[in-house]
């Protein structure tokens, strides 16, 4: 018979769990955002998801640079962005 006290359980995570940690402020004022965003901090500074993060991305709504494989916003681009809508 097989000791299950040393056992991990995993918990049940539900979907809206999953989502609990990305609804978090990460910036709470515009000083705190950094000079360059990932498009990853970019959905976390505007409260979208990732998919709409990299569409504005795409369309050329908010002005990007790529650097290598990677896409970077520049805080004054995402400014520019808030301030036109």
């Amino acid at each position: 018979m097989m000791d299950t006290r040393h056992r991990l359980i995993k918990p049940t995570i539900y979907p809206w769990q999953r989502w609990s940690k990305r609804l978090t402020m990460k910036y709470r004022k515009i000083d705190d955002i950094p000079l360059v965003l990932s498009v990853s901090d970019l959905a976390d500074v505007l409260g979208i998801g990732l998919n709409s993060a990299y569409d504005l991305v795409r369309s050329g709504r908010i002005k990007s640079l790529r650097v290598g494989h990677q896409i970077r916003i520049s805080k004054s681009a995402l400014l520019d962005f808030l301030g036109s809508n």
